[in-house]
């Protein structure tokens, strides 16, 4: 979908956002619910493969605007959930741009 229609069309953002919600739900509905994905949640969901989340560094979606965190819950769930992305250095590198 092309961002720019999201961004100056209310009928395209909220069909965006059900693509997204619909998407996360697929995958498991407490992905929408959960504003931190810490690591006792990420060992908790079975669709999740790499459990290099730590501790003290959480995925973190709270006070981001709502479009921008379910694009990026449903990007972190796939990355999370793909087997060749099981390494802590994968969770890092991407980490590093959300805190900054």
């Amino acid at each position: 979908m092309d961002l720019t229609l999201v961004k100056n069309s209310k009928s395209e953002s909220d069909l965006y956002r059900h693509q997204l919600e619909s998407a996360l739900r697929d995958i498991t509905p407490t992905l929408l619910e959960r504003d931190v994905w810490d690591k006792r949640f990420v060992e908790k969901n079975s669709c999740f493969t790499n459990t290099y989340v730590g501790e003290r560094s959480p995925i973190v979606f709270e006070g981001m605007p709502s479009l921008l965190a379910l694009e990026l819950k449903l990007y972190w769930a796939k990355l999370l959930a793909d087997p060749r992305m099981d390494s802590r250095s994968n969770v890092d590198r991407r980490r590093l741009p959300m805190i900054c």
